[in-house]
């Protein structure tokens, strides 16, 4: 599973992301950018699951709509559609088949937006292939552990706007970093690593770059 976090402020969305790729047993096995930007949707695309799906998944993003707003609108139903197309996911990963596609940008009528659509159901009582809105701070994973320490760090009240992108999203992808993440066979690993890759989206341009370099070895566990 892959670290994505989304900081959603007035004059910019920022998403933050790492890029550990593992293997079966949890070793970490390569680097690999986990975003994609679309600049013609003035949007960015992350995918939790499958890591060879995040290229797919932007593909159908990109091609659901001409403009940001109609392309979210049309999400949902676009992924659910395209599936037949991309066989066995399961096969890509040896986690499971299972995503989340979460998406930040600039709406032509609410300025910055981010929303998650999972190929299962997200939340409780939500369906599958359901647009559901982020909140101004989305920690994904965000298990109790994690926002235990994001609050003793943060503490509580802290608004997105009180957030330095690079810096404080360093910061919660450290606390990320440390946590056992439980996985969808049950299992615990510390999963966050390589690098963390900052992305952000305002009005007219989209900006991406590393602001952190983990010194995980492939073949090896990654320390927290």
């Amino acid at each position: 599973m892959t670290a994505i976090n989304v900081i959603r402020q007035k004059a910019a969305v920022h998403i933050l992301t790492d890029g550990a790729a593992y293997s079966e047993a949890y070793d970490f096995a390569f680097g690999i950018s986990k975003i994609w930007p679309l600049p013609h949707l003035n949007a960015a695309v992350a995918v939790r699951g499958p890591a060879l799906f995040a290229a797919l998944a932007a593909h159908v993003i990109a091609m659901s709509g001409t403009t940001y707003d109609e392309m979210k609108n049309c999400a949902g139903a676009a992924l659910r559609e395209a599936m037949p197309q991309f066989g066995d996911l399961g096969g890509l990963c040896s986690h499971g088949p299972d995503f989340e596609v979460i998406v930040a940008g600039w709406s032509e009528t609410q300025g910055a937006d981010s929303y998650i659509v999972g190929s299962h159901g997200y939340h409780s009582g939500v369906a599958p292939w359901t647009v559901v809105p982020l909140g101004e701070v989305s920690l994904l994973p965000g298990d109790p552990e994690i926002h235990h320490e994001f609050v003793k760090v943060f503490h509580l009240g802290t608004s997105a706007e009180d957030l330095d992108p690079a810096r404080d999203g360093l910061r919660i992808m450290q606390i990320q970093r440390g946590a056992n993440i439980k996985m969808p066979n049950g299992k615990s690993a510390l999963i966050v690593g390589a690098f963390a890759q900052l992305t952000t989206i305002t009005p007219g341009m989209i900006t991406t770059r590393i602001v952190h370099r983990w010194s995980d070895v492939i073949g090896h566990k990654i320390a927290s």
